[in-house]
């Protein structure tokens, strides 16, 4: 059995991720696919676009074969700490062979190697870190930087190295830590290296428009295909597809689709635009979603986010992951100018995990055909699989109820965010149906 894990955040599933599943089974034969799925909220520390339940089942109906949960304390963080809690889950479960990834390299070679000095942090090249610091370079700068003067350095490697791998990757350094996609594929290497992984990391070029392209492109050219090698040109990004749901073609503003006026049945044109994007095997879930207005926007936070601020201070805020004194003096400064989450500062309310390790695997969905997966997981993993939330007292310990009990009050409030927006009956977190296909 050759078993796949993909690090997701599907928001929203899109041809794309179509693709890279397609891919990894029929070009890396992989038995089955197994994705570690962001929850109710996303990296930038919003929240998703449409439910995880609803994510998944769009992931599942497209081939993935099990999609489990990432804490909240996970899929908000740091790019860093986001691999990190990725792989470690699906390196606990003792049933993953490769961890599977686009990248706009499609080089592993390339990502691997600026991963081990990463990790390794020889001297010559913490020396050159921080020299560029002191030079006021940020982070992201000075380490690129850092890591270009140590590849020019043919001292640093032997000989063979260097001629044959090192000098064409001197090239690409920059242009390699410049973009989003290569970046976390780094971090994944980095924490297949600190857990001494088994899994073999394995990169396919994204495809497609840039992660950060605003436009949708129209048209059926990413229509879909047996024939992988058809053109991937026209994959519109996940952030070109919400900024369509959020500014529709019929001259809805952004502001028209918060909480409070939910904007629902897209005009004919915006849907077929959207028909083109998404997988015909899930886009009747996607536009069940929207239809029904069961979607939520980065805004949709903002009085809650204002009437949360309002209570911090200073000191306060620093003992939140990623915000050092000076944002959080900032923050505190310009309170009353922040009118939304889009026009301020990204503040991730997470705690930082105490351990690298996660602490469980919450089961979302998986398909009836891949049970023989389920079972190899429940012989081999080292981190217990929880389908019914009443299941997780027992199985955790005390640290891990607090994850899971931070994740499904983030959770729940997304469900009350959804149900004050459409007026529909609440559902709590525990109530909720494993989807099974």
């Amino acid at each position: 059995m050759k078993t796949a894990g993909i690090i997701a955040e599907y928001n929203p599933f899109h041809k794309g991720h179509e693709y890279q599943i397609r891919y990894t089974k029929e070009k890396l034969k992989a038995d089955y696919v197994i994705v570690a799925m962001s929850g109710d909220y996303v990296q930038r520390g919003t929240p998703a676009l449409i439910s995880k339940h609803a994510r998944a089942e769009m992931a599942l109906r497209c081939g993935a074969d099990l999609v489990l949960e990432m804490p909240v304390s996970v899929s908000t963080a740091s790019a860093e700490a986001f691999a990190m809690g990725g792989v470690s889950l699906l390196d606990g479960l003792g049933v993953v062979d490769m961890l599977c990834f686009g990248s706009e390299s499609g080089e592993i070679s390339a990502l691997k190697e600026l991963a081990e000095i990463l990790v390794e942090e020889p001297e010559e090249y913490k020396k050159l870190l921080k020299s560029f610091l002191s030079e006021g370079l940020t982070f992201p700068a000075a380490r690129s930087q850092a890591l270009t003067e140590y590849f020019k350095n043919p001292r640093n490697f032997s000989g063979d190295d260097f001629d044959g791998v090192l000098t064409p990757l001197l090239n690409e350094v920059t242009q390699i830590l410049n973009t989003p996609n290569n970046i976390l594929g780094i971090e994944y290497c980095k924490a297949l290296l600190r857990l001494n992984s088994q899994i073999r990391p394995v990169t396919i070029r994204r495809e497609g428009m840039g992660y950060h392209e605003t436009t949708v492109p129209e048209g059926d050219s990413a229509s879909s295909s047996p024939d992988l090698q058809s053109s991937t040109d026209f994959f519109a990004s996940a952030t070109a597809i919400r900024s369509l749901i959020q500014n529709p073609g019929d001259g809805h503003s952004e502001a028209s689709s918060d909480i409070n006026n939910p904007v629902r049945n897209p005009d004919t044109k915006t849907a077929n635009i959207l028909s083109s994007q998404i997988p015909p095997d899930a886009f009747y879930v996607f536009k069940k979603a929207l239809d029904s207005g069961e979607f939520l926007t980065e805004n949709s936070l903002d009085s809650i986010l204002s009437y949360c601020l309002m209570k911090e201070n200073v000191e306060s805020l620093s003992s939140y992951m990623d915000v050092s004194e000076d944002l959080a003096r900032r923050i505190i400064n310009q309170q009353n100018l922040l009118l939304s989450f889009s026009q301020s500062v990204s503040v991730l309310k997470t705690r930082e995990l105490t351990q690298t390790r996660i602490q469980r695997a919450l089961l979302l969905g998986f398909r009836r055909e891949s049970s023989e997966l389920l079972s190899q997981i429940k012989q081999h993993s080292q981190i217990p699989l929880i389908t019914k939330l009443a299941d997780a007292q027992n199985l955790l310990d005390s640290e891990g109820n607090q994850i899971l009990s931070e994740t499904v009050f983030s959770s729940n409030l997304y469900e009350k965010l959804l149900c004050l927006k459409t007026g529909r009956k609440f559902c709590h977190e525990s109530q909720k149906q494993l989807i099974i296909l």
